[in-house]
């Protein structure tokens, strides 16, 4: 796919998301900069790798607004959470020490699968898909007035 097209395809869906195929490409954006970060300290490319990072940073940021929008305890606890990522990627950028990197990694991928399967129970028509609810702790963010989350391509990738 060439570069323009990418571009259109990737306007497309984020203009046709919901909130929550919104914060799930916003989850997927900053999970690949830290991945790529960690990849490129690995091979000593430490001004590549904090680029990645800060571009990560920005990523995380914007979920930190998204969840403290929401102004519920639900709401403060996620943007705690993403304050703490923030804060990880901050330590990263000031050492070359991977433990900052592999928590940031580790609670994205949480978000991630935990992002995925409130797309999957929200289903395409914009309810639940199963009786059973996810927990309280797990629906931050979530938007009950429309439908699930896209289909993630494993070839595909966001650009922030």
């Amino acid at each position: 796919m060439s570069s323009r097209a990418g571009d259109h395809y990737l306007t497309s869906q984020v203009l046709t998301a919901t909130p929550a195929q919104l914060r799930l490409l916003l989850i997927e954006g900053a999970l690949r900069f830290a991945s790529q970060a960690q990849h490129l300290r690995q091979k000593q490319r430490n001004g590549e790798a904090a680029e990645a990072i800060v571009r990560c940073q920005e990523i995380v940021s914007e979920l930190i607004a998204s969840a403290a929008a929401a102004r519920s305890d639900v709401g403060r606890k996620v943007a705690s959470v993403y304050l703490y990522v923030h804060r990880r990627l901050s330590d990263a950028q000031r050492s070359t020490d991977s433990g900052s990197l592999d928590d940031v990694l580790r609670i994205l991928r949480v978000e991630r699968e935990t992002w995925q399967t409130v797309c999957r129970q929200l289903g395409p028509g914009g309810s639940a898909a199963t009786e059973e609810p996810l927990p309280a702790d797990r629906r931050a963010g979530e938007s009950p007035h429309k439908g699930g989350c896209l289909e993630r391509n494993a070839g595909f990738s966001v650009e922030a």
